[in-house]
């Protein structure tokens, strides 16, 4: 464009955009004036400095979910704007990737097998929305952040690109950000009015914690100092605030967490990483030892140990209908937990395979009402769930089996890059995005996990910098053995580009 037109166009722009905010401010509408002064500043960093913005944000998105969680997430600029954490994160970022790659005349993507999968898999999402918002509205959109939350690993994987190294930037994210969860949760377990009614923006508390969430991110920070405690000698503290992370989770009583740890746990065994599990194992058979001891000298029955619940609570796992009898109050509703899960598992896929079985019933649908026939003959109008609690089984139901199979080789080309990972022994952080992404997907297999911005935003960015990480190691190594004697000294070699390759 010839510069004298663009520069007229500029101009023309901003006296517009004057004459409205004026306007607005004239008229008291202060919040329209707020968003619009916001995007403007936005818009400036991203022209100044368009890839700090893109970590700014991911950065910012991660922090918030792991430290503020569900009041995190609820976060509005205004009652009547439902534009949340995620959506303005991926409205900002998104954008701004958007732009990046017209620029460049790129691609915002890797060609590779896990980009072209998941790429595929949204489309089938979108195919499937279209139809659905006619049919269902708002509803239907709703349901849909179950797919365009995936936008953010295309934002995490092209944005933080540049970083010398994305797995330790995501890697001291965690840890810094998961440090002061046990006493968050002590103080929100104990203290819940002063978060409730006290730490407050618009009426929403800044820091909500919902057990199944708050448990799945103790288990992966956790992992992630364990993972520090790797990489240096005599990291001590590193190694107990592992542990403490690993018993606050079991305070929780959360069985999903549980399960999310020890894959974690076993996704480093298979890379050679037996000490971790080794830990964990020895930490447990320690804590019974004192238990015992400690009921001997006090004079206590073992049933009235913790001992006990925490046994009833390991075999619930395997009580799949719910049909055993429990005796202590911590184990007692698992039994009903599991009859409830099944139940409403069993009672969605029957209905999606007999209403429409290959495209699923959409987004939108009601998946609660025939499981309340069910489950509640005599009603429950106060039930306002709207997923199965298993990200398989709503898959399902939303897309049918050609979105279940579409997800299956997504999760088929992840499980192909985590067994890379973990087995760089040189670079112990590079397991760390993919066991994050394993732990939350495995407590959604038991939680709404994926289809809330909780659990979903930090795990697209987790797959997102993990793959990034990948390509990053993976071209540095290329570069490294076609390298002279001089130029494969360097440690990380001149970067090629990544958009489009």
């Amino acid at each position: 464009m010839n510069p004298w037109y663009k520069d007229r166009i500029v101009y023309a722009s901003a006296v517009l955009l004057a004459i409205v905010a004026g306007t607005w401010i004239a008229q008291g509408t202060w919040m329209a004036t707020a968003v619009l002064g916001s995007a403007f500043v936005l818009a400036a960093l991203a022209y100044l400095a368009p890839q700090a913005t893109h970590v700014f944000v991911l950065a910012f998105l991660v922090c918030g979910y792991v430290v503020g969680n569900r009041g995190f997430a609820q976060l509005a600029p205004s009652a009547g704007l439902p534009l949340f954490p995620a959506e303005c994160g991926l409205l900002v970022s998104g954008a701004l990737l958007v732009v990046q790659s017209c620029i460049r005349r790129e691609l915002p993507m890797v060609q590779d097998g896990l980009n072209r999968l998941l790429l595929l898999w949204i489309a089938l999402g979108c195919a499937r929305i279209g139809f659905d918002l006619y049919r269902f509205g708002f509803a239907a959109l709703r349901d849909f952040a179950l797919v365009y939350y995936a936008a953010f690993f295309f934002v995490a994987q092209a944005g933080i690109r540049h970083l010398e190294s994305p797995s330790r930037w995501l890697h001291r994210i965690l840890l810094a950000t998961t440090a002061p969860l046990p006493l968050l949760l002590f103080a929100f377990s104990n203290y819940p009015d002063v978060f409730v009614r006290q730490l407050t923006f618009r009426g929403n508390p800044l820091i909500f914690y919902k057990g199944d969430l708050i448990g799945t991110l103790l288990s992966i920070g956790s992992v992630a100092w364990f993972i520090r405690f790797e990489e240096g000698r005599r990291r001590w503290l590193s190694l107990a605030m592992s542990l403490a992370l690993a018993g606050t989770m079991l305070t929780t009583d959360n069985r999903a967490s549980f399960l999310a740890l020890v894959v974690a746990a076993v996704w480093l065994a298979i890379g050679g990483r037996w000490r971790y599990l080794q830990v964990l194992t020895a930490s447990g058979v320690a804590v019974v030892i004192a238990i015992l001891l400690w009921s001997q000298f006090v004079g206590r029955r073992l049933e009235d140990t913790p001992l006990r619940g925490a046994y009833e609570q390991l075999v619930s796992l395997t009580d799949f209908q719910g049909t055993r009898t429990y005796s202590t109050s911590s184990s007692g509703p698992k039994g009903d937990n599991n009859r409830f899960r099944m139940v409403w598992w069993q009672t969605v896929i029957s209905d999606t395979a007999r209403t429409n079985p290959y495209v699923g019933m959409g987004f939108g649908y009601d998946l609660a009402e025939e499981f309340l026939r069910a489950y509640y003959p005599d009603g429950g109008d106060d039930f306002s769930a709207r997923s199965p609690h298993n990200v398989w089984v709503t898959l399902f139901a939303r897309m049918g089996a050609i979105g279940v199979v579409a997800f299956l080789l997504v999760a088929a080309a992840v499980w192909r890059r985590t067994f890379w990972a973990v087995r760089q022994h040189e670079e112990p952080q590079q397991a760390l995005p993919w066991c994050a992404a394993w732990s939350l997907l495995t407590a959604a297999c038991f939680g709404v996990v994926l289809e809330g911005p909780m659990g979903a935003v930090v795990f697209w960015i987790a797959l997102g910098t993990g793959n990034a990480a990948f390509w990053k190691r993976t071209q540095a190594l290329a570069a490294a053995s076609t390298a002279t004697p001089d130029e494969s000294a360097a440690p990380f070699p001149p970067e090629k580009p990544v958009l489009g390759h």
